[in-house]
């Protein structure tokens, strides 16, 4: 149960309009996997980062997936599938015509590369 939380540092600082909301962050392997949705110059993308202690430091491996103006929503959410040996992406368009539209993506490894379901969006 968390008690107390605490601000430490910023996980990841990239040169964005905009980061909203919390990410993503599986602990897997003695690491963290982090995915956080970011804007810059009207593009929505989500970012991934990695570090072996969520204090830092992180490492940038730079987008994951690149959305486009699909506007992700508040943050992807990510879950990894042992049974299948794959790794799950879920997130929400904001607005348009995309507005309350569930967007999936798998892949085989946490920095990706990422596959979008075929029948999106939902």
């Amino acid at each position: 149960m968390l008690i107390h939380k605490t601000f430490v540092a910023a996980a990841v600082a990239l040169t964005v309009t905009a980061v909203w909301a919390e990410p993503a962050v599986v602990f897997k392997d003695g690491q963290y996997h982090l995915w956080e949705a970011t804007r810059s110059d009207g593009w929505d993308r989500i970012i991934y980062a990695t570090a072996v202690d969520p204090r830092g430091p992180w490492t940038k491996h730079g987008v994951a997936v690149d959305a486009g103006s699909w506007e992700v929503g508040a943050h992807p959410d990510v879950v990894y599938d042992p049974e299948r040996d794959l790794w799950l992406m879920a997130w929400l368009g904001t607005s348009g015509p995309n507005k309350g539209q569930l967007m999936l993506h798998t892949a085989q490894q946490p920095e990706g590369p990422w596959s979008a379901y075929p029948a999106n969006p939902f």
